[in-house]
C-alpha cells in the first residue's frame, strides 16, 4: 500500500511517537509493509510549526531571565546573590538542529520526503486564478490565499497517484480532503482507521515466519507433538523442564499482546505480574519473544508480529485477560 500524509494529520498527532497509531503507522513503513509519502510542502510545514513553538518558548525563557537579572541590580532581596546564568538556544541553531534531526527520522523510519515538481507553482496557481479545488469561490480572494499550501499537496497527490494507483491519502483537511477525492483519490481522515486497514490486510497474507526457538511455539500451532521422543541424555531432560517452566508464562505475555494489539510496556507486565508471574521472569520471557519475533517492542509498546500465533494465543488467555481486566 502507498500512503501519502497531509499537514493536518501530521500536527494532531506530533512527530514524536507519543500516538500509538501513529507509531504504528511508522512502524509498517520502516519495516517494509507500507510506502509512507510526504510532500515537501508538509514536511515543511510540521517542521516549521515544531521549531516556532520552541522558538516561542525560548523567547518567553529568554525575556523572564533578562527580567530576573534586571531585579539583582534593584531588589535588595536579591544583593549579594551570585547573578543567575542561562545557556539558551539560539534561533538559528534551533532551525538547523530541526532539519538535521527530522532527515535523520526520515530515514530511520523510511519516509520518502516528495520534492516540489518542476511545473507544480504553475499548476498550483493556476488552480489558485481558477478558483477551482481545494480553493473556494464563495471565499474573498485574500481568505483563499490561505489554501495555496493545499494546491501544492494536491498536484504532490495527482503525481504520486500516476506512479503508485493504489495510493491512500492520510488527510483530514476538508477543503483538501474534497479536492483529493474529486480527483479520484481515496482518502481516510483518521489514522486508526488505516493502520486497522493495514493490520486486516497483513492478517489475510501468509507472510514467512522466522524460527522460534521457543516451547510456545508447540502451544499455538495447535499440532501435537510426538510424546515418545527419546531423550539421550540427562541434560536435555533438565533443558526441556527448564524450558517447560516458563511456556505458560510465554503463552499468556503473546496471548495478551494479541488481544490488547498494543498495550504500554506498564500496562503488559503490570497484567502479567496480577496474574501471579515474578517480574524477573517476565523480563526475560517478553525479551525472548520480541528476538524470536512473535512481538515487536516499539519502544514504549509491544505489538503483534506474528499476527497469527498472537491471534491463536488470545483465543487461549481470552478468560484469564478479562478476570484481570475486571478485577475479579
Amino acid at each position: 500500500m502507498s500512503v501519502m500524509i497531509d499537514t493536518q494529520v501530521m500536527f494532531n498527532a506530533g512527530m514524536n511517537l507519543a500516538n500509538p497509531d501513529l507509531q504504528k503507522l511508522f512502524l509498517h513503513s520502516k519495516e517494509g509493509r507500507i510506502r509512507l509519502f510526504v510532500p515537501h510542502i508538509v514536511w515543511e510545514e510540521r517542521r516549521t510549526q515544531m521549531v516556532e513553538d520552541v522558538c516561542e518558548k525560548l523567547r518567553a525563557l529568554d525575556k523572564a531571565f533578562k527580567e530576573v537579572t534586571r531585579k539583582f541590580q534593584s531588589n535588595l532581596v536579591l544583593n549579594g546573590l551570585p547573578l543567575p546564568a542561562l545557556n539558551c538556544i539560539a534561533e538559528n541553531d534551533t532551525n538547523t538542529l530541526s532539519k538535521e534531526a527530522l532527515t535523520k527520522f526520515a530515514a530511520d523510519h523510511r519516509l520518502e520526503i516528495v520534492p516540489l515538481g518542476a511545473d507544480h507553482a504553475e499548476r498550483a496557481w493556476q488552480r489558485f486564478f481558477d478558483i477551482s479545488l481545494p480553493f473556494n469561490p464563495e471565499q474573498k480572494r485574500v481568505d483563499r490565499r490561505k489554501d495555496i499550501p493545499d494546491s501544492w499537496i494536491l498536484e504532490t497527490a495527482l503525481d504520486l497517484r500516476e506512479r503508485h494507483p493504489d495510493l491512500v491519502a492520510l488527510c483530514a483537511d476538508v477543503k483538501l480532503t474534497t479536492a483529493l477525492a474529486d480527483s479520484g483519490i481515496r482518502v481516510v481522515g483518521v489514522v486508526k482507521e488505516l493502520v486497522d486497514e493495514i493490520d486486516s490486510k497483513l492478517e489475510q497474507v501468509d507472510l514467512p515466519q522466522a524460527p522460534i526457538a521457543s516451547p510456545v511455539e508447540q502451544v499455538l500451532a495447535q499440532q501435537e507433538e510426538p510424546e515418545d521422543i527419546p531423550q539421550t541424555s540427562q541434560l536435555e531432560r533438565i533443558l526441556e523442564d527448564a524450558r517447560n517452566a516458563f511456556k505458560n508464562l510465554e503463552l499468556k505475555a503473546v496471548g495478551f499482546v494479541g488481544a490488547l494489539k498494543n498495550p504500554t510496556k506498564d500496562q503488559l507486565f503490570g497484567l502479567l505480574e496480577r496474574s501471579g508471574e515474578k517480574p524477573g521472569e517476565i523480563q526475560n520471557v517478553v525479551e525472548k519473544l520480541v528476538l524470536t519475533e512473535l512481538i515487536t517492542d516499539t519502544g514504549n509498546h509491544y505489538i503483534p508480529r506474528n499476527q497469527e500465533a498472537c491471534q491463536l494465543a488470545a483465543k487461549t488467555v481470552e478468560a484469564e485477560l478479562i478476570r484481570l481486566t475486571l478485577g475479579e
